[in-house]
């Protein structure tokens, strides 16, 4: 897949490691700040980890998101975004 075509990330953080869910690009289309951001080489997110098991919406560089499967980002949010699977 292309870095449009993933939806599912990781990031690693001084704090540990982020699970992100990116918007598709097709819902971005028609929104002009969203797909410069895009172009320019960020991603809109919603972000997990232990510490914000409800998530956090923002802008990431995508030079810093890993793709995952589908299957374990959900694997990840079955277990309370526990990391220690991927240290």
């Amino acid at each position: 897949m292309s870095d449009f075509e993933d939806l599912h990330f990781i990031r690693q953080t001084s704090g540990g490691i982020i699970f992100c869910e990116a918007t598709p690009v097709e819902e971005l289309a028609d929104d002009p700040a969203e797909l410069n951001l895009l172009g320019r080489g960020y991603r809109w997110c919603q972000c997990f980890s232990p510490a914000c098991p409800q998530g956090e919406g923002g802008h990431v560089p995508m030079s810093q998101l890993v793709p995952i499967s589908d299957k374990a980002f959900d694997e990840a949010r079955h277990s309370g975004w526990q990391t220690h699977a991927w240290a």
